[in-house]
C-alpha cells in the first residue's frame, strides 16, 4: 500500500493526493490518506481541513488514527534501518526529485510534492477526478459565461499571508507590479473580455487595482464556497495565478490547449529555494 500524510489547505491536499496516486499506480497498490494532521493545533499554522472529499475521488481511503501505524511501526522494526528509509520516505528538497527504484509493499509519503514532474503522466486522470460533486446554479450559470467569452482569471492571495505572521515572512505577496504585468502581458497576446477575480480580500482587490477596457466579476464576492472557485477558475481561458498552489491547481487543469498561464517567478521570500521544477515548462513566470 502508499500511505500519504495529508497537510494544508486544498492545493498541498491535491500535491500529496497526486503524488500518492501517481506511485499508486506506477506500483499497482492501493493509496491511504493519513489525515492525522488535521486533529492538530499548531497555533503558527493556518488551521486547515480535510477537503479532498468534496471533490469526485472515489478511492478515498482514510486513515484518521494511530493503531494502523503502530502495527506497520512493529512490521517495520524486523527490517534493517537502511531498508525502512526507503518504506518512510520524507521529501528532502522543493524541487522534483526522483525516488528510490524499488517496489516495497508499504511506502509512507511526508512532503508537498509541488512539481508537475511527480504526476504528469496521470493528468487526466487527475482532471477528470478534481472536479466538484456539485455546482450551485450561480457557479454553473458563471462557468457558463466564462467558457463563452475570452475570459482570464486572476487570484490575488492574502488571507494568512497577511495576518499570519509566520505565512507572511515565509510566503510574502505578490505586488500590484505583477499583477499589472501580467494582465497587460496577456492582453497583449490574446483577446481578453473578461476577468474574473478570485481573492480572499475583494475590498482590499477593489480599493487597490483598476483595469479598464474588460469586464470585471468579482467572483468571491459572490461565491463563498472555494471549492465552486476552484471549478470557475479552471474553466477561464487563460489564468494569473498568486504563489498559491490553489491557483496552481486550477491553471493546471484548465484543458483549453490554447492558454497562456503566469505565475509569479517569486514564489517564497527565500529565493533560494529552487522552484525550478513547480511549473510547467510553457507557463510563464514575471
Amino acid at each position: 500500500m502508499i500511505i500519504v500524510k495529508l497537510n494544508g489547505g486544498l492545493g498541498n491536499q491535491l500535491f500529496q493526493y497526486a503524488m500518492g496516486k501517481s506511485l499508486a499506480r506506477q506500483y499497482n497498490r492501493s493509496l491511504f490518506l493519513d489525515i492525522r494532521e488535521f486533529s492538530k493545533v499548531v497555533p503558527t499554522i493556518t488551521t486547515r481541513s480535510f477537503e479532498l472529499s468534496e471533490l469526485s475521488i472515489k478511492d478515498l481511503n482514510v486513515i484518521g488514527s494511530n493503531h494502523l501505524f503502530s502495527f506497520f511501526s512493529l512490521i517495520l522494526s524486523q527490517f534493517s534501518r537502511k531498508a525502512r528509509s526507503y518504506f518512510f520516505i520524507e521529501e528532502q528538497q522543493f524541487h522534483f526529485s526522483e525516488l528510490p527504484r524499488l517496489n516495497p509493499f508499504f511506502i509512507h509519503l511526508t512532503g508537498y510534492w509541488q512539481s508537475y514532474k511527480y504526476f504528469e503522466s496521470i493528468r487526466d486522470e487527475l482532471s477528470f477526478i478534481f472536479k466538484p460533486h456539485h455546482l450551485d446554479n450561480y457557479s454553473n450559470d458563471l462557468i457558463d459565461h466564462v467558457q463563452k467569452n475570452n475570459s482570464l482569471s486572476l487570484h490575488i492571495r492574502r488571507g494568512d499571508y497577511v495576518t499570519n505572521i509566520h505565512a507572511n515572512i515565509f510566503h510574502g505577496l505578490c505586488d500590484l507590479d505583477y499583477y499589472y504585468k501580467s494582465i497587460n502581458y496577456i492582453r497583449c497576446n490574446k483577446q481578453v473580455d473578461l476577468i474574473c477575480i478570485f481573492s480572499d480580500d475583494i475590498d482590499w482587490v477593489k480599493q487597490n487595482l483598476f483595469i479598464e477596457g474588460v469586464d470585471i466579476i468579482y467572483v468571491s464576492e459572490f461565491v463563498d464556497d472555494h471549492i465552486q472557485e476552484f471549478e470557475i477558475m479552471k474553466q477561464c481561458q487563460h489564468n494569473i495565478i498568486a504563489n498559491s498552489s490553489f491557483s496552481w491547481w486550477a491553471a493546471f487543469l484548465n484543458s483549453n490547449p490554447e492558454k497562456i498561464v503566469i505565475a509569479p517567478k517569486k514564489w517564497f521570500n527565500d529565493e533560494s529555494i529552487n522552484t525550478s521544477d513547480l511549473c510547467p515548462q510553457e507557463w510563464i513566470r514575471l
